[in-house]
């Protein structure tokens, strides 16, 4: 009772964790799918290969497969440089980077951006592809080029600039050259929960609103602005009313009248829901990779050539080899010199792109044992469906074939006496027939029956009569060619079926069982007397009917047997 109850519980909770997982994947796709924001993904070369609903919407494209179809470069990009420029810095940095360009709509109209992006890469440190987040700016870049103008009109059109700030979308503030707050608008109220009136002639390093870690950060970004530095964009946590930290993006520049620096202008960017989604993305790749990594079954990644670019834990365990050892080897390796023939079929099918799951051969493993695997491979290939690689998933499946090597054994072999059963015969026999007619061979057989098995049985036992059986199937299986076949034909008869073995043959084969028999009975000890069979045969030529020969063979083995009774030897 107590195993059943963990069960339970275990099974119980393993499906609490999946339906955990799979709520967590539901709300991820949700997340990327209602985003406001565009997300990408594409390769190295320009080429989108994933987008979401509002990234077509922003480039006015009026499906997520009709833009999936754009190159980046010549169609999106309205300076292909830009393109250059920013995948440079992704291959460089290693890390995410914020920038602003502009694209081109496909209706031609040019929007202003505001892109976070990285570049992901393999083990070898390649990149595999780049993705990011993409929202349409135009409106704030709008309203950054119209405070460029106000740098110098300030103090003439104080309303408009005023109306232009209350009503942007990001928080916008104005800090005197001392740092403080002169002007604040709407949106920042709601991010910080703080009022302008609470704020107004306030320092912002006194206002309670950045945390100590970036203080200095702030401080050092606002003394440049005083002095004509150009703005810079930078991401720091500011403290809600409450003490909330919520991530904000910044960028900065300074305000002039008359040539003169008079504060400085900043806007700043909710971006929890960038950083949500980020982390989001995050925790899917270490999700994937925790799979890769963890799995029983060995999973291998190769490149275009062949050559292993990915080799979990699993496949260390299964080939007893380290990543190390095999990293940027090709997979052939893996295959025994007799299976190269496998190796290339599947090569050929998977340039094809046809997935491969048929692969079975024994593998030795560098320590000298065997193990029998079992390999699905499967193409890896880009949007435009060409293949780019291989993943293959390995299992040792030597215990599974173990099973199934003693469990057909069991359906074709006489437990007793380990020689082969009625059903096996009637599926060889047929084979043979056909084998005889094509090739023009003779196919004999004999019958055997042990003389006097039930007086044996009733006078020492059956465990004697067993033995008795058991050494008879040793006498004829001694006396035949490994091409031969021993089959217990009934109760205490045996055939033999002798392929390619004609009539002029045969009687050879009777005198050899005959002296093994002789030898046996020499040194017996269960047995009073002798142990004697009756012996039948007959051939059967280029596929000639089976059933008239097994009866001549039937009808020999009780003529023999009777004429023993007769004459009293049997």
């Amino acid at each position: 009772m107590t195993r059943k109850k963990k069960h339970s519980r275990t099974t119980a909770s393993s499906a609490r964790k999946k339906k955990t997982k799979s709520a967590r994947t539901e709300d991820y796709r949700t997340l990327v799918e209602n985003l406001n924001e565009g997300v990408y993904r594409s390769t190295p070369d320009g080429r989108i290969v994933l987008a979401n609903p509002a990234l077509a919407r922003i480039l006015g494209y009026d499906s997520v497969e009709e833009l999936c179809r754009r190159d980046v470069a010549s169609d999106i990009y309205l300076d292909p440089n830009d393109r250059r420029a920013n995948v440079k810095v992704l291959s460089e940095q290693g890390s995410i980077v914020h920038y602003g360009l502009k694209l081109r709509k496909k209706s031609g109209e040019v929007i202003f951006v505001e892109e976070t992006s990285r570049a992901v890469y393999d083990e070898k440190g390649d990149i595999l592809y780049f993705e990011g987040i993409i929202e349409d700016v135009s409106d704030r870049a709008h309203a950054e080029q119209q405070a460029e103008y106000f740098q110098e009109q300030i103090l003439q059109s104080e309303e408009r600039y005023r109306s232009l700030v209350e009503n942007a979308n990001d928080a916008i503030w104005v800090l005197d050259t001392e740092g403080r707050f002169v002007l604040l608008n709407r949106i920042f109220e709601e991010i910080t929960g703080r009022t302008r009136e609470s704020l107004q002639g306030k320092s912002f390093l006194e206002a309670g609103i950045i945390p100590s870690e970036f203080l200095e950060l702030v401080r050092s970004e606002f003394r440049q602005r005083l002095q004509g530095g150009p703005g810079k964009r930078y991401e720091i946590d500011v403290l809600d009313i409450g003490g909330e930290r919520i991530p904000v993006e910044i960028n900065s520049q300074a305000l002039y009248v008359d040539g003169k620096i008079v504060g400085v202008q900043g806007i700043g960017r909710d971006i929890r829901q960038r950083k949500a989604l980020e982390k989001e993305l995050l925790a899917t790749k270490n999700h994937l990779e925790s799979i890769f990594d963890n799995a029983l079954d060995a999973i291998i990644s190769t490149d275009s050539e062949g050559m292993i670019i990915g080799w979990n834990k699993g496949a260390e365990s299964v080939f007893h080899m380290t990543r190390e050892e095999v990293a940027g080897q090709s997979i052939e390796k893996l295959f025994p010199p007799d299976k190269y023939f496998q190796y290339y079929r599947a090569r050929r099918n998977l340039l094809l792109g046809n997935a491969v799951s048929d692969l079975e051969f024994t593998w030795t493993r560098p320590d000298g044992s065997q193990i029998f695997l079992n390999i699905a491979v499967s193409p890896i290939k880009d949007d435009k469906g060409v293949v780019q690689g291989a993943s293959a998933i390995a299992r040792d499946a030597t215990e599974k074939k173990k099973l199934e090597v003693t469990l057909q054994h069991l359906v074709i072999t006489d437990h007793l006496t380990e020689t082969y059963n009625r059903y096996y015969f009637d599926q060889l026999l047929e084979k043979e027939l056909v084998r005889s007619k094509r090739y023009g061979y003779s196919i004999s057989i004999l019958l055997i029956d042990i003389d006097g098995f039930k007086e044996i049985n009733d006078r020492h036992g059956h465990l004697v009569g067993d033995k008795v059986l058991k050494d008879s199937a040793r006498i004829l299986k001694s006396s035949i060619r490994n091409s031969d076949t021993v089959v217990r034909y009934g109760g205490d008869e045996f055939l033999v079926l002798l392929p390619e073995t004609d009539r002029s043959k045969i009687k050879y084969v009777v005198r050899r069982v005959q002296e093994k028999l002789e030898h046996w009975n020499e040194t017996q000890t269960i047995l009073e007397k002798a142990l004697q069979f009756s012996i039948g045969y007959a051939t059967c030529t280029e596929g000639e009917d089976f059933e008239k020969a097994l009866r001549i063979a039937d009808m020999l083995m009780y003529q023999n047997k009777h004429r023993k009774r007769q004459d009293g030897s049997g």
